[in-house]
């Protein structure tokens, strides 16, 4: 852009030069607005082709006020068809390039901005969707630990149940081996029941002659 506004200057000092008329006077002096104002208002300048030329420059001024790149395209197509024999001829064209280019240029920051705005707003609603999905998990895993913490509490009490019913079970079993040590001991001493003591007393057996040699049967309730 620099340099195209060099070449805009240089093209601007190179169209200026001792004219007589009105127009040129205005443009000479530096007071384009009043140039342009006399040029648009006499259609006759059309058929002047430094006319021509000289007010498609003062529209290519990016910092003017009559900054119109459309209109300079315009004069100065028109000066290359109606004055080929110009002496402006070669600046007409190199003109017209860099106006070209400058639009290929506008055009293609101007698509390239909405492209990025599009960027911009998918970019945005990515975001947004993000931060959505992110607060939806951030509330999960909340209610995650939450849950986490109750199954918790919840393991905690079944092994203080459980180690409840193990110490019981094993206090029932200590009583069992306990009873059951009572009862063998009871049967090894020789402990008769008092029912076993009740029983018939046994006659002699048929032909013995002493009843002191007779031995009573003690029946023992197992």
């Amino acid at each position: 852009m620099n340099r195209t506004l060099v070449i805009l200057g240089a093209l601007v000092l190179a169209a200026s030069g001792c004219a007589s008329s009105e127009f040129n006077r205005h443009f000479d002096s530096g007071r384009y607005d009043e140039a342009l104002d006399v040029f648009e208002s006499d259609s006759g300048m059309e058929a002047d082709d430094q006319a021509l030329y000289r007010a498609a420059l003062l529209h290519t001024l990016p910092d003017g006020p009559t900054y119109d790149p459309a209109r300079a395209v315009s004069l100065l197509e028109h000066l290359l068809l109606s004055r080929p024999e110009s002496s402006h001829r070669g600046e007409a064209a190199l003109l017209l390039d860099l106006l070209n280019g400058i639009e290929e240029t506008r055009a293609d920051a101007a698509r390239r901005q909405v492209e990025l705005e599009r960027e911009v707003a998918r970019l945005s609603e990515e975001a947004g969707r993000l931060e959505e999905e992110l607060a939806w998990l951030h509330t999960r895993l909340e209610r995650q630990e939450e849950d986490r913490e109750a199954l918790y509490q919840v393991i905690f009490r079944m092994t203080a149940d459980l180690q409840q019913r193990y110490d019981e079970f094993a206090a029932l079993q200590d009583e069992l081996e306990r009873l059951k040590a009572i009862d063998l001991r009871s049967l090894r001493g020789g402990s008769l029941r008092p029912d076993a003591l009740s029983g018939p007393t046994l006659s002699p057996a048929p032909g013995a002659t002493d009843s002191a040699s007779v031995r009573p049967r003690i029946l023992i309730d197992r």
